[in-house]
């Protein structure tokens, strides 16, 4: 099972619990392989200061003194990092986490491939901030689970020229209007709950890519009187309605 250190400010320092950032991370650092960082901002607001943190194989997850909340279902718990905080490594997971950042840009990805999940986690840059991520490197590949990226309005990654970030959304995920700035490209593959806003600021191209298919998407009619036979998948549904298109003359 992979180590959990868990950062909890206002509280008390024992075994594997720290109240202070940097000293977690001198033993997060020096433990190899994957790892799990809990974060309990239930005492004190959750804050990583200054400084170049790697956090590569980690993954962040929310305290059970944390208030669960409804999706993206971070709830209360929220990890700001401030003014000079930036984030090293690659391979990184998200989980039940909202991050933001309170001023220049945090995680510079310049590796030949960067990897970030979210699972029921939310990333926005603050008003007055950079955003959050910088991708000058291809390829990076944000996964999201029941989660969400920017909050409408702030920029929360910037996109290099000539990079293409590739976005995977599932299970009612989605990426915010405004959420994408800079001259590179992007690429989402969703599922028929994912949500990309065509609003966003890079001006590279775009592209939106479905990912299901109407033979394994399900159908419940309001009213079932109204098809023979009753549709149980989405592609039924639309070749009844094609039927009776052609029936009648269209």
């Amino acid at each position: 099972m992979s180590p959990t250190f868990v950062f909890r400010p206002g509280g008390v320092a024992a075994g594997n619990v720290y109240t202070d950032w940097a000293a977690m991370m001198v033993d997060v650092v020096a433990e190899p392989g994957p790892k799990w960082i809990e974060v309990d901002n239930s005492l004190a607001p959750a804050n990583v200061p200054a400084g170049a943190w790697n956090v590569a194989d980690c993954t962040f997850v929310a305290s059970p003194n944390v208030a669960p909340g409804p999706p993206p279902g971070y709830g209360t718990c929220l990890l700001t990092w401030l003014d000079g905080a930036t984030i090293l490594g690659d391979n990184v997971r998200i989980q039940n986490v909202k991050f933001a950042n309170a001023g220049a840009t945090v995680w510079t990805a310049g590796a030949l491939v960067t990897y970030v999940e979210l699972w029921n986690a939310f990333v926005v840059s603050l008003a007055g901030a950079a955003p959050f991520f910088s991708f000058v490197a291809t390829f990076p590949l944000l996964i999201l689970y029941n989660s969400a990226l920017g909050d409408g309005t702030h920029n929360v990654a910037t996109i290099t020229a000539g990079v293409t970030l590739a976005f995977r959304l599932h299970a009612n995920s989605n990426v915010q209007a405004h959420a994408l700035a800079g001259a590179g490209s992007f690429a989402a593959f969703q599922d028929a709950s994912g949500l990309f806003n065509p609003t966003q600021d890079n001006t590279g191209t775009h592209a939106a890519l479905l990912l299901d298919d109407a033979r394994r998407v399900s159908s419940s009619p309001a009213v079932p009187a109204h098809w023979s036979p009753v549709p149980t998948t989405t592609q039924g549904a639309l070749d009844q309605l094609a039927a009776r298109l052609t029936a009648a003359g269209f």
